[in-house]
């Protein structure tokens, strides 16, 4: 839907305010006592009504309708191709391309690196010496082209970047019907 006429939004907004308050909407006196307006039921409506209508005011008369989103389409897969080892983010943001994103989720890089975990390929260590927790590659992932760089960050701190080369990548591809439900599979 588009915008509002927001001179009819105010007239349309006093029209209900006065009906919920029984009275006549165009010449605001009073209604009568058995007058179908009166009845609780309907003056809770008109209170309702009143609600939303400050709503579309407050946004200044814009009114946009949320979609619920379809989950991403494996048919969107026919349009990867390799194009360099890439990290796990990246690695999404080119699946999405060119996704409908009106219309469908986009993947997020949680669900596979959860998935991935779950069939070992991934493993989450501690790193004492920053106290954190860090991913890297099983064995078993490093077979099917994960592995991890080392980079500089701020003020010269190092870190790893986990990396999914050529056939990490297509092995993603592969199983994207078993990471998008959830299935792990005994390898």
């Amino acid at each position: 839907m588009g915008e509002i006429d927001l001179k009819k939004l105010e007239v349309s907004i006093e029209y209900i305010k006065r009906m919920a308050e029984g009275k006549n909407p165009i010449n605001n006196e009073a209604l009568d006592e058995d007058s179908v307006l009166n009845n609780p039921n309907v003056i809770r409506c008109f209170y309702f009504i009143e609600d939303v209508l400050k709503q579309v005011k407050a946004a200044e008369g814009r009114i946009s309708i949320s979609k619920k989103k379809s989950s991403f389409p494996l048919e969107h897969l026919k349009n990867y191709s390799y194009q360099r080892d890439l990290s796990i983010s990246h690695f999404m943001d080119q699946i999405n391309e060119g996704l409908d994103e009106e219309k469908y989720k986009k993947l997020n890089y949680p669900k596979i690196t959860s998935w991935l975990k779950a069939m070992g390929y991934l493993d989450v260590v501690e790193d004492i010496a920053y106290n954190e927790k860090k991913t890297i590659p099983t064995a078993k992932g490093r077979e099917i082209g994960i592995y991890t760089e080392e980079r500089e960050g701020a003020q010269g701190r190092k870190y790893l970047i986990v990396i999914y080369n050529r056939n990490a990548q297509q092995f993603i591809i592969d199983n994207m019907e078993n990471i998008l439900d959830g299935v792990v599979v005994s390898s």
